[in-house]
């Protein structure tokens, strides 16, 4: 259905439901890879935005142990995986909650080639001024 909606051209990508969920993360908390991989494909979809509870898409393919919808996610390099929840919860911290070791491994490697390219861009630009 949301497929069939979506290809309409018609409908909000980013619309939210009554407890502020987006299509994404609907199909994300549902585990629907396929619909997460057809969403991820619209420039204007908002991979970072939060339902009612502070939880975004990956917030929820973590909680469920979807680890193929957060190697999506993460492939879009959009996705803030420091981002908590209003518990104060980051994906991180629910991976290791739940124990899902392989996703806590995703992520902290994404985490950290996120934190490193900025620190080789600014050593390539010192480089190049000298």
């Amino acid at each position: 259905m949301v497929i069939l909606l979506m290809s309409t051209g018609k409908a909000n990508i980013n619309h939210k439901s009554s407890s502020g969920r987006t299509p994404l993360a609907l199909a994300s908390y549902e585990g629907h890879e396929g619909v997460v991989k057809f969403l991820l494909q619209f420039v204007a979809v908002d991979v970072n935005s939060a339902d009612a509870d502070g939880r975004t898409s990956l917030h929820h393919a973590v909680w469920y142990g979807y680890t193929d919808i957060v190697k999506l996610l993460l492939e879009t390099e959009q996705v803030d995986v420091n981002c908590a929840d209003l518990q104060g919860r980051t994906p991180l911290d629910i991976a290791e909650e739940r124990g899902f070791q392989s996703i806590l491994e995703i992520l902290e490697d994404y985490r950290k080639q996120k934190e490193w390219c900025p620190v080789l861009v600014c050593q390539v630009a010192e480089t190049n001024t000298k």
